[in-house]
């Protein structure tokens, strides 16, 4: 289940390694600089200004698209749909395309229902941890300079939108993945786009557009009653 989820919760593309500046970045790239202020300096100074924004939502929506390659069979999969967020740790991602898919985490618990099947599998006791710290831009439940090691890449690295400086986060516990990108609006700190390059050679890709923060969201959206007769699994 926890390879399963990685498919929905990072982002990247491209086959070959992932493509990081040699050259020191101009922290002006990234958002206005300060006299004497180092690359390093300028990155987390963006990083605690993605912290921030995130600190302050306490609810989200936005369409993605997700593009994720498999490194065992080299293949691309690329899915759409909504996210929806809400504080406390309520997650949903509506796929709508190639297939209709469902995923709620709401606290510890993991629901994720595929009509075509007529299946919903419950997890509960569900083991976030990685999910957080992936995520912890969205969720503001961890910090970003404590979590990883701070630093860039390239703009437009991975197939992220062009234009906007790329954060590149290292994990600086043990962990299934070897980096978070970031692409970020710079004078908001807001997250446009995200790749998660995992260890095992497979990379998750999300952009994210049509981002809407503050709007009420009934709690009932992080709920997935499925039709009579579908066939439900607990773990």
């Amino acid at each position: 289940m926890r390879q399963v989820l990685s498919c929905i919760i990072g982002v990247g593309l491209a086959v070959g390694a992932p493509t990081f500046s040699r050259a020191t970045p101009d922290p002006s790239s990234a958002s206005p600089g300060t006299a004497g202020e180092t690359s390093a300096e300028a990155a987390v100074r963006l990083a605690r200004k993605v912290q921030s924004f995130y600190d302050a939502t306490k609810t989200l929506e936005a369409d993605f698209v997700q593009t994720y390659f498999k490194i065992a069979t080299s293949r691309t999969l690329e899915r759409r749909g909504r996210l929806s967020f809400k504080k406390p740790r309520r997650l949903r991602w509506s796929y709508a395309s190639p297939r209709v898919s469902e995923w709620v985490v709401r606290g510890d618990t993991l629901w994720w229902y595929e009509p075509e099947q007529d299946q919903m599998v419950v997890q509960r006791g569900f083991d976030s941890n990685e999910a957080e710290q992936s995520l912890a831009f969205l969720t503001g439940e961890g910090r970003l300079s404590e979590t990883f090691r701070v630093g860039w890449a390239e703009p437009g690295t991975r197939g992220l939108p062009e234009g906007l400086p790329v954060l590149a986060l290292t994990p600086k516990a043990s962990a299934t993945y070897e980096r978070l990108l970031l692409a970020v609006q710079p004078d908001s700190g807001k997250v446009r786009g995200t790749v998660l390059l995992r260890r095992d050679g497979n990379v998750n890709r999300f952009v994210f557009r049509n981002i809407r923060t503050g709007q009420e969201i009934p709690d009932d959206r992080f709920r997935i009653t499925p039709p009579e007769g579908t066939d439900v699994i607990e773990r």
